[in-house]
């Protein structure tokens, strides 16, 4: 008994004593697999990558990939994407650290590979709003392009590589080119649903 039981107090005493790091989030590989992954590098080097903050049956902090996409068909043959994100990350110390969420919506697409340079035409957006800074940022006509790199409509998953510029957003003064969010390297793998 006294064998049997001093293994075990071990094992639970045991993730008590390994230090939990702050979470640094790592750009999501180009997959095509429905990963359900959406990331990019935005400004010079920062990365934003779709985030699930689990907890494991330690009390310890876990960080899953998680994105969503739901598609959309249409009479004509094409389809309107809703591609959304979020990270919530916080220290172990408990500060959040960054509370903020990004969508693309491609509107009548031609469901095949295709590169697509959004306008306000045909209403495709690109969104990221950063709660911890109350601020909204929005791509304007031909500053955002996106590439669908893959449609398997068996699988349901679509992939695809993004970038562009998108302006700071102010509901009584419009957009402000002074500020403004580079992004780069976007890349998405998602297993999407359609309805």
């Amino acid at each position: 008994m006294k064998v049997i039981l001093c293994p075990a107090v071990f094992l639970m005493l045991l993730p008590s004593c390994i230090k939990e790091q702050d979470y640094k989030p790592t750009l999501p590989g180009i997959t095509t697999s429905g990963a359900n992954t959406l990331g990019f590098i935005y400004g010079e080097s920062s990365i934003w990558t779709s985030l699930y903050n689990s907890i494991d049956l330690f009390g310890a902090s876990r960080y899953i990939p998680l994105a969503s996409c739901t598609l959309q068909y249409y009479q004509d043959s094409s389809a309107s994407f809703d591609i959304r994100g979020d990270m919530y990350l916080k220290t172990k110390k408990g500060t959040v650290t960054d509370n903020s969420n990004f969508e693309i919506f491609l509107n009548k697409a031609v469901f095949t590979n295709k590169t697509y340079l959004f306008d306000t035409i045909n209403v495709s957006r690109a969104i990221f709003e950063n709660s911890l800074i109350n601020k909204k940022y929005y791509n304007t006509p031909n500053t955002f392009i996106l590439t669908v790199t893959n449609i398997d409509t068996s699988k349901q998953i679509i992939s695809g590589l993004f970038s562009g510029i998108l302006y700071h957003f102010n509901n009584n003064t419009g957009y402000n080119i002074d500020d403004s969010l580079k992004i780069h390297e976007g890349r998405f793998d998602i297993t999407y649903f359609h309805f």
